[in-house]
Protein backbone atom coordinates (compact mmCIF):
# COMPACT_ATOMS: atom_id res chain seq x y z
CA UNK A 1 0.00 0.00 0.00
CA UNK A 2 1.13 3.52 -0.84
CA UNK A 3 0.02 6.68 0.95
CA UNK A 4 1.14 10.23 1.70
CA UNK A 5 2.83 11.11 4.98
CA UNK A 6 4.89 13.95 6.38
CA UNK A 7 8.42 12.71 7.05
CA UNK A 8 11.03 15.07 8.47
CA UNK A 9 8.82 18.02 7.55
CA UNK A 10 8.45 16.98 3.91
CA UNK A 11 5.35 15.57 2.19
CA UNK A 12 6.21 12.16 0.86
CA UNK A 13 4.45 9.44 -1.12
CA UNK A 14 5.66 6.25 0.56
CA UNK A 15 5.08 2.55 1.14
CA UNK A 16 3.18 1.61 4.28
CA UNK A 17 4.81 -1.05 6.46
CA UNK A 18 8.17 -2.20 7.71
CA UNK A 19 10.82 -2.80 5.06
CA UNK A 20 14.47 -3.79 5.17
CA UNK A 21 15.33 -2.30 1.76
CA UNK A 22 14.18 1.05 0.39
CA UNK A 23 14.05 2.65 -3.06
CA UNK A 24 13.99 6.45 -3.12
CA UNK A 25 12.51 8.05 -6.23
CA UNK A 26 13.78 11.34 -7.66
CA UNK A 27 11.55 12.90 -10.29
CA UNK A 28 12.78 15.26 -12.98
CA UNK A 29 12.55 18.98 -12.39
CA UNK A 30 9.80 21.34 -13.45
CA UNK A 31 6.83 20.29 -15.56
CA UNK A 32 8.46 16.95 -16.38
CA UNK A 33 7.83 15.93 -12.77
CA UNK A 34 4.07 16.30 -13.23
CA UNK A 35 4.18 14.10 -16.31
CA UNK A 36 6.30 11.39 -14.64
CA UNK A 37 4.64 11.28 -11.19
CA UNK A 38 1.98 8.72 -12.20
CA UNK A 39 4.63 6.45 -13.74
CA UNK A 40 6.73 6.67 -10.55
CA UNK A 41 3.72 6.01 -8.31
CA UNK A 42 2.74 2.93 -10.32
CA UNK A 43 6.32 1.65 -10.14
CA UNK A 44 6.28 2.20 -6.38
CA UNK A 45 3.12 0.12 -6.05
CA UNK A 46 4.73 -2.70 -8.03
CA UNK A 47 7.88 -2.64 -5.89
CA UNK A 48 5.92 -2.44 -2.63
CA UNK A 49 4.00 -5.57 -3.64
CA UNK A 50 7.39 -7.28 -4.09
CA UNK A 51 8.46 -6.30 -0.55
CA UNK A 52 10.46 -3.14 -1.20
CA UNK A 53 9.86 0.07 0.70
CA UNK A 54 9.54 3.06 -1.62
CA UNK A 55 9.46 6.79 -1.07
CA UNK A 56 9.00 9.82 -3.30
CA UNK A 57 9.78 12.99 -1.33
CA UNK A 58 7.83 15.91 -2.81
CA UNK A 59 10.39 18.68 -2.93
CA UNK A 60 10.71 21.91 -4.86
CA UNK A 61 11.00 22.50 -7.75
CA UNK A 62 8.89 19.42 -8.54
CA UNK A 63 5.89 20.63 -10.45
CA UNK A 64 7.14 24.17 -10.88
CA UNK A 65 7.34 25.75 -14.29
CA UNK A 66 11.04 26.57 -14.15
CA UNK A 67 10.72 29.02 -17.06
CA UNK A 68 8.67 31.42 -14.90
CA UNK A 69 10.74 31.03 -11.72
CA UNK A 70 13.93 32.76 -12.84
CA UNK A 71 16.03 32.64 -9.68
CA UNK A 72 15.07 29.24 -8.32
CA UNK A 73 17.82 27.43 -6.46
CA UNK A 74 17.33 23.99 -8.02
CA UNK A 75 19.13 21.93 -5.46
CA UNK A 76 18.43 23.89 -2.29
CA UNK A 77 16.08 21.05 -1.33
CA UNK A 78 18.82 18.40 -1.13
CA UNK A 79 18.71 18.53 2.67
CA UNK A 80 14.96 17.90 2.73
CA UNK A 81 15.32 14.96 0.33
CA UNK A 82 18.17 13.40 2.28
CA UNK A 83 16.42 13.91 5.64
CA UNK A 84 13.51 11.78 4.38
CA UNK A 85 15.99 9.10 3.30
CA UNK A 86 17.74 9.10 6.66
CA UNK A 87 14.43 8.95 8.55
CA UNK A 88 13.20 5.90 6.61
CA UNK A 89 16.46 4.02 6.03
CA UNK A 90 19.62 5.31 7.73
CA UNK A 91 21.83 2.48 6.39
CA UNK A 92 23.22 3.36 2.90
CA UNK A 93 23.74 -0.33 2.10
CA UNK A 94 19.98 -0.98 2.35
CA UNK A 95 18.79 1.78 0.02
CA UNK A 96 18.96 2.76 -3.61
CA UNK A 97 17.80 5.57 -5.83
CA UNK A 98 15.55 5.47 -8.87
CA UNK A 99 15.80 8.71 -10.81
CA UNK A 100 14.04 10.01 -13.87
CA UNK A 101 15.65 12.49 -16.26
CA UNK A 102 17.19 15.41 -14.28
CA UNK A 103 16.16 13.80 -10.98
CA UNK A 104 19.61 12.25 -11.00
CA UNK A 105 20.97 15.71 -10.10
CA UNK A 106 19.24 15.77 -6.70
CA UNK A 107 21.81 14.97 -3.99
CA UNK A 108 23.93 12.96 -6.46
CA UNK A 109 26.73 12.26 -3.98
CA UNK A 110 24.43 11.00 -1.21
CA UNK A 111 25.40 7.44 -0.20
CA UNK A 112 23.25 4.74 -1.79
CA UNK A 113 23.89 1.12 -2.62
CA UNK A 114 22.80 1.60 -6.23
CA UNK A 115 21.36 4.11 -8.66
CA UNK A 116 18.85 3.11 -11.35
CA UNK A 117 18.41 5.89 -13.90
CA UNK A 118 15.70 6.29 -16.55
CA UNK A 119 16.56 8.51 -19.51
CA UNK A 120 18.98 10.63 -17.48
CA UNK A 121 20.05 14.11 -18.50
CA UNK A 122 23.66 13.62 -17.34
CA UNK A 123 26.21 10.79 -17.22
CA UNK A 124 26.58 8.95 -13.89
CA UNK A 125 28.64 10.84 -11.36
CA UNK A 126 31.45 9.02 -9.57
CA UNK A 127 31.13 9.00 -5.84
CA UNK A 128 28.79 7.69 -3.23
CA UNK A 129 26.85 5.21 -5.39
CA UNK A 130 28.80 2.11 -6.30
CA UNK A 131 26.46 0.54 -8.87
CA UNK A 132 24.56 2.25 -11.69
CA UNK A 133 22.04 1.04 -14.23
CA UNK A 134 20.85 3.28 -17.04
CA UNK A 135 17.66 2.57 -18.96
CA UNK A 136 16.62 4.61 -22.00
CA UNK A 137 13.97 4.45 -24.69
CA UNK A 138 14.88 2.61 -27.88
CA UNK A 139 14.67 5.94 -29.70
CA UNK A 140 17.46 7.45 -27.54
CA UNK A 141 21.04 7.36 -28.77
CA UNK A 142 22.66 7.78 -25.34
CA UNK A 143 24.70 4.92 -23.85
CA UNK A 144 22.59 2.56 -21.75
CA UNK A 145 22.50 -0.81 -20.03
CA UNK A 146 18.96 -1.43 -21.27
CA UNK A 147 16.71 -0.03 -24.01
CA UNK A 148 12.92 -0.21 -23.73
CA UNK A 149 10.03 0.54 -26.05
CA UNK A 150 7.65 3.27 -25.05
CA UNK A 151 6.68 6.90 -25.42
CA UNK A 152 8.62 9.79 -23.87
CA UNK A 153 5.88 10.59 -21.34
CA UNK A 154 7.83 13.57 -19.92
CA UNK A 155 7.37 15.34 -23.28
CA UNK A 156 3.60 14.98 -23.44
CA UNK A 157 1.51 18.14 -23.25
CA UNK A 158 -0.46 16.76 -20.29
CA UNK A 159 0.21 14.09 -17.66
CA UNK A 160 -0.91 10.68 -18.87
CA UNK A 161 -0.35 6.97 -18.60
CA UNK A 162 1.77 4.53 -20.55
CA UNK A 163 0.95 1.27 -18.72
CA UNK A 164 3.16 -0.97 -20.87
CA UNK A 165 6.19 1.30 -20.35
CA UNK A 166 5.50 1.59 -16.62
CA UNK A 167 5.28 -2.21 -16.31
CA UNK A 168 8.56 -2.74 -18.20
CA UNK A 169 10.34 -0.11 -16.09
CA UNK A 170 8.97 -1.51 -12.81
CA UNK A 171 10.05 -5.05 -13.71
CA UNK A 172 13.51 -3.87 -14.79
CA UNK A 173 14.00 -1.90 -11.58
CA UNK A 174 12.73 -4.75 -9.39
CA UNK A 175 15.01 -7.27 -11.07
CA UNK A 176 18.02 -4.98 -10.91
CA UNK A 177 17.67 -4.03 -7.25
CA UNK A 178 16.99 -7.64 -6.39
CA UNK A 179 20.26 -8.69 -8.00
CA UNK A 180 22.66 -5.92 -7.06
CA UNK A 181 21.29 -4.08 -4.05
CA UNK A 182 19.94 -6.94 -1.97
CA UNK A 183 22.86 -9.27 -2.71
Amino acid sequence: MIDVAWISGTPCLRSVGEFKYWVFFALPLGDEANRMRRTAAQMMRHLTEKGWGCALPDISPYGENISIVPDIEYFSENDRWTSVIDALCPNPDLRCRASFRAGDQIAPQYPMRGHWRFSPSTPPLPGATAVHRTVVLTSDTDPADQRVNGPPVWRWAEPGEAPALTDVLARDLAQWIGQCVAS
